[in-house]
């Protein structure tokens, strides 16, 4: 009997690097899904043969601190696995913390039959080990989203996981989309980390003012917020993110861009140096406006597009 695990890919709205340091964020998951599956007969390795040669290096890392952490994984065997995934990569949407996901909740159906009370819970905590070969030290955020469905506000608690609650907001409409990145996610985080404790005031003053900004955020989504105050602390935590050297020239086009055809606010979303963006709409129509926007401007100046644009709704 297969035993397989999912995981969905993420958007973090507000919160990104000051959720390392505690500061509260808040994300969505993304319809985008990694499914791992391991399967078939106990063998002497692990049989990663239907992964793609440059990606098995990435999953024996995660099998080796997986057999530190889960001791009854041994009693089990090694096992065939297969990855099928749909969350792009390498752009700040949640690829590494859909496949940590998607290994974690593989793992513990591998090793018990049942679905024991706090299977979320346990999913999220191995989850968030196997995303330390990543980040070193993650906040926990975005393997929470793999696995929350909805608009999530996370309170960082580290090293532990974050404490979580659903949003029950009013439906928003943004425009998503994602450029190539000029660095990976880790050196970016630990960029920030490595000024961090080198004493900058002016990173210690930005990461403060994104995570003032992320829970003013979430108390105007409880309250019901309009989009066009959404989109202003979009366009002011964008601005914290410049400061800390996280933009782009392709990114910086793409949000100006799509405020001239409309949209009410933007940012980048991740870990920054291009890669995953929003812009904040009005409404389903506006949204799509300015994402058919945004395809024609990065037409028209040759800008590489991961990831959409597409509209999305989020909330409600």
């Amino acid at each position: 009997m297969a035993a397989i695990g999912t995981g969905s890919g993420k958007l973090i709205l507000f919160g990104e690097h000051s959720a390392v340091f505690g500061y509260p964020a808040i994300g969505v998951s993304l319809p985008e899904q990694t499914t791992v599956t391991i399967n078939g007969p106990r063998v002497k390795e692990w049989d990663l043969a239907s992964i793609p040669s440059e990606d098995q290096s990435v999953l024996r890392r995660l099998i080796g601190r997986l057999e530190e952490v889960v001791p009854e994984l041994a009693s089990c065997g090694a096992r065939a696995i297969s990855v099928d995934s749909s969350v792009p990569r390498g752009v700040g949407l949640g690829s590494s913390a859909a496949l940590c996901s998607a290994v974690a909740g593989a793992t513990l159906s591998l090793i018990a039959e049942k679905e024991p009370p706090g299977r979320l819970m346990r999913t999220w905590q191995l989850a968030h080990e196997l995303e330390r070969v990543f980040h070193g030290t993650p906040s926990g955020v975005d393997t929470g989203l793999s696995l929350l469905e909805g608009m999530t506000a996370f309170s960082p608690k580290p090293p532990a996981l974050p404490l979580w609650e659903h949003l029950a907001c009013a439906p928003l409409w943004l425009v998503v989309g994602a450029v190539p990145r000029s660095a990976g996610s880790g050196a970016l985080i630990r960029g920030i980390g490595e000024r961090m404790a080198s004493g900058k005031q002016d990173v210690r003053d930005n990461l403060r003012m994104l995570g003032t900004i992320a829970a003013e955020a979430k108390n105007h989504l409880c309250a019901g917020a309009r989009a066009d105050s959404i989109g202003k602390l979009a366009d002011s935590a964008m601005e914290g993110l410049r400061a800390l050297g996280l933009s782009d020239p392709w990114l910086e086009a793409l949000l100006s861009e799509g405020k001239r055809s409309g949209a009410l606010g933007g940012k980048l979303s991740g870990a920054g140096g291009g890669g995953a963006f929003f812009l904040v709409c009005a409404g389903e129509l506006a949204a799509q406006e300015t994402a058919m926007a945004l395809g024609e401007a990065a037409d028209n100046y040759a800008i590489k597009l991961v990831a959409g644009p597409r509209a999305l709704r989020v909330g409600g």
